[in-house]
């Protein structure tokens, strides 16, 4: 041990080869002043004499800061001298020469390696591949006799309402009953009609009986 700086004993045969490259292990860190240890510090800081008597009756490792108490100076320039300073110095050396350290070693790895290859997109179906899918009802085209003009009449146009939905076990699939009568099949990843049934016949022979 040369002050903070520690060192590995080699053992071994070559023990003289093998204290020329003696690997340093780093001695843990102090821990950075607080608010406490400065030289103006806050009221909230500076301990009270009921305090200070608590402090007394405990251990020095069981006090808030140790052997240090906050003080409050005027200035800089009346900071003197820390008085428990060579037994917190020697206390460190101790810590340093008694405490057991492993050393850590850090193994050189690809971090590239560690990443995992992606799969690719064909193999991640089915998955979504439109925000939305959009299901065109055909139009019905039925005429209509005009009050004003008799005898005439006009073509109206009007798309029947989707009165009832079911959908196929594995998704793919989509059959929707119209108000025009028709059944439909639809494909759902794509909104293609593939088929379509009448039967408006059927539904007012079964209403008839």
């Amino acid at each position: 041990i040369s002050g903070d700086t520690v060192y590995l004993a080699p053992k071994g045969k070559n023990s003289l080869t093998l204290s020329l490259s003696a690997q340093h292990i780093a001695p843990p860190k102090k821990p950075p002043p607080t608010h406490a240890e400065s030289y103006n510090p806050s009221e909230e800081y500076l301990p009270t004499d009921e305090q200070l008597k608590e402090w007394e009756e405990l251990e020095t490792a069981d006090r808030p800061h140790g052997l240090f108490v906050p003080t409050k100076f005027k200035n800089l320039r009346s900071v003197g001298s820390y008085q428990h300073l060579v037994r917190e110095a020697f206390e460190r050396c101790l810590d340093l020469y008694l405490c057991p350290r492993v050393m850590k070693r850090r193994l050189n790895i690809d971090p590239e390696s560690l990443v995992p290859s992606l799969p690719r997109a064909a193999d991640l179906r089915p998955f979504p591949t439109a925000m939305a899918v959009q299901f065109d009802t055909p139009a019905m085209t039925y005429s209509v006799k005009s009050a004003e003009e008799e005898g005439e009449s006009k073509e109206v146009k009007e798309t029947a309402m989707v009165r009832c939905l079911s959908v196929s076990p594995d998704g793919q699939y989509l059959v929707s009953g119209a108000s025009d009568g028709f059944v439909r099949m639809w494909e759902v990843q794509t909104g293609r009609l593939l088929r379509s049934w009448n039967i408006a016949a059927l539904v007012l022979a079964d209403k008839k009986r």
